[in-house]
């Protein structure tokens, strides 16, 4: 059985922010409480308190515990989801392409259309779906539509059974280590593509983008690995507008310039 645990990133747009961001951590059972006691133990050894937030946010750094330290539990938490072997799935798509209304839901069909599709057929295995909570509980109508009718594609009728997801439910900030675990390896890779075309002088963007990208969900195909469209995916596959198409070339290449 695998968990896939969600949250999103970006959500406002601005002039660094381009992209909304979704996406989340996939971990088996198993994996779940080896990673949990591991951020406990990183909580402890940074001198974070049972109620101090962990997250990837600067400003939520709790007053006792210093900068350097803060940045060090972010990384030790990366390193133990990297090394338990779990799977990151995100999905981007541009604030002005994107339709505000719908802009979660639209995001949470495609992660969890790879999630299903084939990273659950790739392991021959069922999986729990677990979003982080939405404002006036647009999260229950959003995730028993998941469950009875899967994903929808308005115009067409044609509707696609999510068939390896056994359950959806919601969480928040505080709940689980998990949600620590998501929110920092979410909250890293909105950093990287943040920082574009602003390259810090000790190379943090770099060096963030290959602690992320390794955790990236990947297929093989003719002895290639490819992330595009498994575990790293670009919304809308056709853009009309060829100033949004020259800014996700941009982007793309970014990426292959950090992982060079």
């Amino acid at each position: 059985m695998y968990f896939f645990v969600t949250d999103e990133t970006n959500v406002t747009p601005t002039q660094a922010a381009e992209y909304f961001i979704y996406g989340g951590l996939t971990l088996s059972d198993k994996q779940l409480p080896r990673v949990s006691n591991a951020i406990a133990n990183i909580r402890k050894k940074y001198g974070f308190q049972d109620i101090d937030r962990l997250k990837f946010d600067t400003n939520s750094r709790p007053s006792a515990v210093t900068a350097d330290a803060h940045r060090e539990a972010k990384n030790a938490v990366i390193e133990a989801c990297h090394a338990e072997g779990l799977r990151f799935i995100v999905q981007m798509i541009h604030h002005n392409i994107a339709k505000p209304e719908n802009l979660t839901e639209y995001s949470l069909n495609t992660v969890l259309n790879s999630f299903n599709e084939r990273f659950l057929r790739d392991h021959d295995d069922y999986g729990i779906v677990v979003i982080d909570r939405l404002p006036d509980g647009q999260a229950y109508s959003m995730l028993k539509n998941k469950f009875q009718l899967g994903l929808q594609f308005p115009g067409s009728g044609y509707q696609l059974p999510l068939d390896r997801v056994l359950m959806y439910a919601t969480t928040c900030d505080g709940a689980s280590n998990i949600s620590s675990a998501v929110d920092i390896v979410l909250g890293a890779f909105r950093w990287v593509v943040n920082s574009q075309g602003k390259p810090t002088k000790n190379g943090t963007e770099r060096t963030l983008f290959e602690k992320v990208a390794r955790m990236l969900y990947v297929r093989e195909k003719d002895g290639i690995r490819y992330a595009r469209e498994n575990g790293l995916i670009l919304r809308p596959k056709e853009i009309k507008a060829p100033v949004y198409q020259e800014r996700y070339d941009e982007l793309v290449k970014y990426f292959v310039d950090l992982g060079s």
